[in-house]
């Protein structure tokens, strides 16, 4: 009992709070969308090779079935849709695949040239997870107020501080490596691995590849076939790592969205943006701290970081009407120099911002009902990339500050800049 309330409580903390948030119109919402990483962070790469080798040879030489696409009328069964919320009957009592099931096998082998038989042996491991499409379940009736004073005091407490200095330390030449030759801040890596799973701590124990089939074909919110939808193209990315020598689909462990490893990696990001920084010939997101910094900074750089930029810019922000209509909610700075020097305190641009355009964010406590409103620059939404929030990417950068200015022993933080010193 114990033990299945510890997963679950863990599992939260880790994908919902950190690698698996939507936006809502102000991208301030903790449900699950799919993480870039989640993402990015939000979700990495497991990769036990030694038994997906073998498996790779038994099938390779295999001939698959004849492959028809989903809207081909021949072979398309009656009253089988992919996505049936709450579904259950992914494999028939005879141990095949149930129609829609198949049907999908057959068009994913088809399109991605994969052998039938691996990707048919794959599904029939397919369980029913009643704890994932719990987790995933949305709440019914009036949600909980969100706080981002709470928030952010969950992933910048003492202990996540010094847990983040000891790995700091204990990895330092691969993290300030990673940070050189991917010109993303060193405070800045730790962090994100810190918020994700507490520097390797927690990864997640569900089987990813029942986690990604139950969310595909079963997703627990009639309103949302595209997220279904999403959740089976990891599905088939899964498939196609474990094809490609490079997880095994089988034994892979993660988050219940099926976020990997260190930084919590999704497959299509693992197919992406993941790097095998120690040149052994695989990508190892769960034991190889290198690989999972790499693929991280590879990640921001993918998604618009910019080398010696702030993520936020100093200064006074009033808390009124005004600025609240300039908060648009999106995932993209909107706003020119120009235009926020009639709102805010601002001197003349800096050259390098001149045609830089920028966000104004708002961070709610809707709890104490006040709200801290921070001018963001187009690292911040970098850091949204990997997790679709602005609760997330705020705390990455705190707790990436705290981290900076324990480590190198000042008080400032490079990760803000005063508007007369940029």
């Amino acid at each position: 009992m114990w033990l299945t309330l510890s997963r679950i409580i863990l599992s939260l903390g880790t994908c919902l709070f950190a690698a698996c948030s939507t936006p809502t119109q102000t991208a301030q919402s903790e449900s699950l969308s799919a993480p870039a990483t989640s993402v990015a962070a939000q979700m990495s790469e497991g990769t036990d090779k030694k038994n997906k080798t073998s498996a790779r040879t038994r099938t390779q030489k295999s001939t698959p079935e004849t492959a028809q696409p989903l809207n081909a009328a021949p072979n398309k069964p009656k009253n089988s849709p992919l996505f049936v919320p709450f579904r259950q009957d992914f494999v028939q009592e005879d141990g095949q695949l149930s129609p829609y099931l198949k049907q999908w096998a057959l068009h994913l082998t088809e399109q991605r040239r994969l052998p039938y038989p691996m990707v048919e042996e794959l599904l029939q491991q397919i369980r029913y997870e009643p704890q994932v499409i719990q987790l995933m379940t949305p709440t019914k009736g009036q949600q909980g107020k969100r706080s981002w004073t709470a928030y952010r005091e969950r992933f910048t407490d003492k202990t996540r501080i010094d847990q983040g200095l000891s790995f700091w330390q204990q990895h330092q030449d691969s993290i300030e490596e990673t940070a050189r030759h991917y010109q993303v801040p060193a405070s800045i890596l730790v962090a994100i691995i810190g918020v994700e799973t507490i520097y390797g701590g927690y990864m997640g124990d569900f089987s990813v590849l029942n986690a990604l089939a139950n969310l595909g074909f079963g997703y627990p919110d009639p309103e949302r076939p595209e997220r279904a939808a999403m959740f089976r193209n990891q599905l088939a990315d899964l498939i196609e790592l474990h094809y490609q020598g490079k997880l095994d689909a089988s034994t892979a462990r993660g988050s219940f969205a099926g976020a990997m490893g260190l930084p919590q990696f999704m497959p299509t990001s693992i197919k992406q943006w993941a790097i095998d920084a120690e040149d052994k010939g695989h990508i190892d997101l769960f034991r190889s701290v290198p690989d999972a910094l790499a693929s991280v900074a590879n990640f921001l750089n993918h998604h618009g970081w910019q080398a010696q930029r702030p993520v936020f810019i100093e200064v006074d922000i009033p808390a009124n009407d005004q600025i609240a209509a300039n908060v648009d909610g999106g995932l993209s700075p909107t706003l020119a120099w120009a235009d926020l020097q009639g709102i805010l305190d601002l001197p003349e641009p800096p050259t390098a911002y001149a045609e830089q355009k920028l966000g104004l964010i708002d961070l709610p406590d809707q709890v104490n009902h006040t709200v801290e409103y921070r001018l963001a620059t187009a690292n911040f939404f970098a850091v949204t990339e990997y997790n679709r929030s602005y609760f997330y990417a705020s705390a990455v950068a705190d707790l990436a500050c705290a981290l900076e200015r324990r480590h190198y022993q000042r008080q400032s933080c490079s990760l803000w800049a005063q508007p007369a010193a940029m």
